[in-house]
């Protein structure tokens, strides 16, 4: 804490998390303001003491929310994926084992390049209308062709998303072949 007290002496304040403890002895996450102020010609240190308990409870929800959704994904066994702009931006393993390429090789990857020529106009014309509804859905039968050019059958269901603050759509992917 001394150090602290020289820090917000030497530099005019100072921010930090400190374990810190309630009269009743309880001890508590907290985010420390320290702040030097004149007062009757003396410098002092102000502090500010912040309990974060249910900040640090909500941040630790949210990791165990997001463990499991991440774990949900990454078992499922249909393919899922984000398309913005034409371009796989997310997929879990099996939609990426249905392309028949490596995970980090499809992102980035345009969607297009793996969609049967003559099905492109179709799937294009659903996901621009499902990003302007913003809230359609649609399924579409549709053939789509792996990395080595194999030519399969799958039923997508395509849902209006949010991606890195920019519409997008979400894919979920069933080989029916």
């Amino acid at each position: 804490a001394s150090d602290r007290i020289k820090e917000a002496l030497k530099n005019g304040y100072a921010k930090f998390e400190w374990v810190h403890r309630r009269t009743n002895g309880e001890e508590f996450p907290a985010e420390v303001w320290l702040t030097t102020i004149l007062f009757q010609g003396r410098k002092i240190v102000h502090a500010v003491v912040r309990d974060l308990s249910e900040k640090k409870k909500a941040q630790q929800e949210i990791i165990v929310s997001e463990n499991k959704l991440n774990n949900i994904i990454s078992n499922a066994n249909t393919g899922i994926f984000v398309s913005q702009a034409g371009r796989f931006k997310f997929a879990n393993s099996y939609a990426a084992n249905m392309i028949g390429l490596p995970l980090e090789e499809l992102i980035d990857q345009s969607f297009i390049k793996y969609t049967f020529r003559q099905d492109i106009p179709t799937l294009a014309k659903l996901f621009s209308k499902i990003i302007e509804d913003k809230e359609a859905s649609e399924k579409f039968v549709y053939r789509y062709h792996t990395h080595l050019k194999e030519i399969k059958w799958a039923e997508i269901n395509i849902i209006y998303h949010i991606w890195e603050e920019k519409p997008a759509v979400l894919c979920f992917i069933n080989d029916i072949t």
